[in-house]
Formats: structure tokens, C-alpha cells, sequence
């Protein structure tokens, strides 16, 4: 079972999102998981996928999660 929680956050325009947050280390396994089935190699798809989700995790979105 995975950690994660969900929340509320206000959006740009007042509007209130429904939120949810997972564990780094649960979205690191997903995307190196599903590299790897797309025929990256086992080291390089694990390098990218902490890539992905460090750069989304410091809040650089347009390289994180959003590019994969």
C-alpha cells in the first residue's frame, strides 16, 4: 500500500483543487518501472525517473512529472 495522502490547496483564481500527495520514493519505483517497460535500460530508467520526480518534488514542473 502506498503513502499518500490527500488534501485541499486553493488554485490560482480562489478556486479550491482536491490535492493528492505521494511518497518520492513510491513515484521514483512507478516511472522507473514503466521506463523499463518501454524498453529503457534497468540503471538509465531508474537515473531518469529520480530525475522526473526530484525536479517536480523542487518545484520545477515543466522538467518533472508534466514532461513525462
Amino acid at each position: 500500500m502506498g503513502l499518500c495522502s490527500a488534501y485541499k490547496a486553493e488554485a490560482e483564481y480562489g478556486e479550491i483543487i482536491d490535492m493528492i500527495r505521494v511518497a518520492y520514493f513510491e513515484v521514483v519505483e512507478k516511472l522507473a518501472h514503466m521506463l523499463r517497460g518501454l524498453g529503457v535500460e534497468a540503471e538509465r530508467a531508474e537515473r531518469c525517473a529520480r530525475l522526473f520526480a526530484e525536479t517536480t518534488r523542487f518545484g520545477v514542473y515543466s522538467h518533472g512529472l508534466n514532461r513525462f
